[in-house]
């Protein structure tokens, strides 16, 4: 009888402490639902043996992040694949604006200054004043020429000088993945939870995707 109730007790106290231990992870997630790159736990409950019984009780064996790594691999291939469009869009929207000839960017209002003015020389080829008409349109379209150019070829450097700056984010980024792994791997050899690793690597994982 009195094995009995020693039993029943410590069953109780460590269902006690298993549920404990559930309600603390519950209420981790429930603090921590808007804290960017957060994965919510689980807790892991597992039967014990009580000593020699064939029943036994519950303890609480951890805790593991619902994640899918399926998943997470194709959120980095989307976010790398987002923010190239965006980069795509952002550059040829600055390039396609320099040939915008409906708000009058365009080479073609130049051009057709040149052409019109070619067209009143050829029906005026004596008239002076035609013929200056000619030269300052011939200027203008090679002066917008000029300045397309230009733009063009800074735009280039500028994509240059991203690009280098760019190397400099994935390589800072890659240290630090490097860093969140072994500190991740010593603490799990320790027996320790690595979930808050994890998350930050996560993060890291994802700004380098981007």
């Amino acid at each position: 009888m009195a094995s009995s109730l020693t039993q029943l007790l410590n069953t109780a106290r460590d269902g006690l402490a298993a549920q404990s231990y559930g309600l603390g992870v519950t209420g981790q997630n429930v603090a921590n639902v808007n804290t960017p790159g957060y994965v919510r736990r689980q807790a892991l409950l597992e039967t014990h043996a009580l000593g020699t019984q064939t029943t036994g009780t519950v303890h609480a064996a951890g805790l593991r992040r619902v994640t899918d790594q399926f998943l997470e691999r194709r959120n980095y291939e989307s976010a790398g694949l987002l923010s190239g469009a965006r980069e795509h869009d952002q550059r040829l929207g600055s390039v396609e604006a320099l040939f915008n000839d409906l708000s009058g960017t365009g080479l073609g209002s130049s051009v057709d200054a040149l052409f019109q003015s070619f067209s009143r020389l050829a029906a005026n080829p004596a008239d002076p004043t035609v013929r200056v008409s000619v030269l300052d349109s011939a200027d203008a379209f090679s002066q917008r020429v000029r300045d397309t150019a230009d733009i063009i070829a800074q735009s280039r450097d500028d994509l240059l000088k991203d690009a280098q700056s760019v190397v400099g984010q994935i390589n800072d980024n890659a240290l630090a993945i490097a860093r969140l792994n072994k500190q991740i791997a010593a603490a799990e050899s320790q027996g320790h939870d690595a979930a808050d690793l994890k998350d930050q690597r996560d993060r890291v994982l994802l700004d380098l995707a981007s």
